[in-house]
């Protein structure tokens, strides 16, 4: 699936972008992969993010999902952790809208934007500075560490994407900030 996604974008992102995109196989094709034949404003969101997806790089990931947000959604995204609200909102109602197929929630670029752009955020804003690194024996590909505590901004972002507002990335980037001032003193 991530093979086809990543040609989806490719094409999205193209001179031919108003092409009709038709996935064919000699089996039924998934909904989730039927999702991006369409145009749907998730869907386009979702393929911009693919080009931006490394997280050998991950404030180049967080900055392609910025960038994506303010295209699409004509927000003007500065790290913010008053804006999670707002980006939880609106990727809420992106992935609820009505489409003849299912969107597929967890597209790994999507978790890996919003996680790095909420790590980023927590990164900027932390009084200990901060620093990506892989994520070992628990994470989700890799963490932020700062001074005494390891945030996981990417898994968290799964975890919203997957329960919804349960699991919002707003309060969790509080509370890691709210401990990370706390021990600062």
């Amino acid at each position: 699936m991530r093979r086809a996604v990543g040609m989806a974008a490719i094409l999205r992102g193209s001179d031919h972008a108003g092409s009709t995109l038709e996935f064919l196989s000699a089996y039924p094709v998934p909904d989730e992969l039927r999702f991006f034949e369409g145009r749907s404003a998730a869907a386009l969101f979702l393929l911009d993010l693919v080009d931006g997806d490394d997280l050998e790089s991950p404030e180049t990931c967080a900055e392609t999902f910025r960038e994506t947000a303010n295209r699409h959604w004509g927000l003007s995204l500065g790290y913010e952790t008053k804006e999670l609200p707002l980006i939880e909102e609106l990727l809420t109602a992106a992935l609820n809208e009505e489409t003849e197929y299912t969107p597929p929630r967890v597209l790994d670029p999507l978790v890996h934007g919003l996680g790095c752009y909420v790590g980023e955020t927590l990164r900027r804003h932390s009084p200990q500075g901060g620093s990506w690194s892989g994520a070992g024996e628990w994470g989700e590909g890799i963490v932020l560490e700062f001074e005494d505590l390891t945030a996981d901004p990417i898994g968290q972002a799964r975890s919203f994407l997957e329960n919804g507002a349960e699991d919002s990335v707003a309060f969790y980037a509080d509370y890691v900030l709210g401990e990370l001032e706390g021990r600062g003193r």
